[in-house]
């Protein structure tokens, strides 16, 4: 249940103990975990290259719950511009962001179809989703994300018409209709 009042936004939910709690939405839950993500960054030298994805940031607020061979650190992290940036620096988040703007441009301003260009709008939200939500799981959603990204840079798919890409998607599922 949500309700406003004055300038909170609250709802009720159950926390791990199954007990009712009230919630407050407009929270800042991700101040925090970028503190942390860039101070562990700086103190291990890890800014510019990267940490690596076996290893994660220094923690002090999940140090409990993420101990990883006694070490105080969080492999993955709610934010996945955090994550990408703990596993591979400034640099990569440079490479990261070229990828989903190279995908993004190619798709809304090159493309005859428009499937791809809301692709491109898709992706280009992902960009900006991924600074602050976007967990990094191997998982439906992240398979999505770059099957997106692959279809964007995609000559062949951007160069079909809304027909011709409507004749493809009619191809694909009648051959599978047929052999069911």
């Amino acid at each position: 249940m949500q309700e406003v009042t004055g300038t909170k936004l609250q709802t009720k939910s159950i926390n791990g103990k199954g007990e009712e709690v009230d919630e407050n939405l407009l929270a800042d839950t991700r101040t925090f975990i970028y503190k942390e993500v860039l101070f562990s960054s700086i103190k291990n030298d890890y800014w510019l290259y990267g940490r690596s994805p076996a290893r994660g940031n220094d923690t002090v607020y999940f140090s409990d719950m993420d101990m990883v061979e006694n070490r105080s650190e969080r492999l993955r992290n709610e934010v996945g511009i955090l994550n990408v940036f703990t596993w591979t620096g400034l640099i990569g988040v440079f490479l990261y962001f070229l990828i989903f703007y190279k995908a993004s441009y190619l798709a809304i301003n090159n493309s005859n179809n428009s499937l791809s260009k809301f692709i491109g709008v898709y992706i280009s939200f992902r960009w900006f989703n991924s600074w602050v939500a976007e967990i990094s799981n191997f998982d439906l959603i992240n398979f999505t994300i770059w099957l997106a990204v692959a279809l964007c840079f995609s000559k062949t798919f951007r160069s079909m018409t809304d027909s011709e890409l409507k004749s493809w998607v009619k191809g694909i599922t009648n051959k599978r209709m047929k052999k069911i």
